[in-house]
């Protein structure tokens, strides 16, 4: 299964960047995690590992992640190496006149043992939603500048 979802923010592409990849304030438009941390020493960078404190449907786990490409201030990707369902995350940002172009792209598992009774459509509606909402709000929070960021150096 592959949901993505795309909007415009208002502001620079480097400080659209520098808060996605700020793992402890993704709990603020992250619906699912609770907490986020870096596991690994040095900078956030490709190889680094993080974990993820994260909660779906009244259940609580948590998420190993790895970083599987970084390059600021245009692409970020991981991938869980251990937690709730085995899938990718990749967030691209593009320069525009007006702001950044923010795509996030997941790419998982269709059907988690979990998850068996769900059906595949339902299930990709509900990912699709979660994925809207929370970019929404990503978008609101970046753009009110209520969550200031350094910008990550490129």
């Amino acid at each position: 299964m592959i949901v993505a979802h795309t909007l415009l923010i208002k502001r620079p592409i480097e400080d659209v960047f520098a808060a996605a990849t700020n793992l402890p304030l993704s709990v603020a438009w992250r619906s699912a995690i609770c907490g986020a941390f870096q596991t690994s020493a040095g900078p956030l960078g490709v190889g680094a590992t993080f974990s993820q404190e994260v909660e779906i449907m009244g259940t609580r786990r948590t998420n190993t992640a790895i970083v599987t490409k970084f390059d600021p201030p245009y692409c970020f990707a991981y991938e869980l190496v251990a937690g709730f369902v085995h899938h990718a995350t990749r967030f691209t940002l593009e320069p525009e006149r007006d702001g950044t172009r923010f795509t996030m792209t997941v790419e998982g598992e269709t059907v988690p043992v979990w998850l068996k009774l769900m059906r595949e459509a339902l299930m990709l509606r509900w990912a699709q939603n979660t994925v809207a909402q929370e970019m929404e709000t990503f978008k609101a929070l970046i753009e009110s500048g209520a969550h200031q960021v350094e910008p990550v150096a490129v």
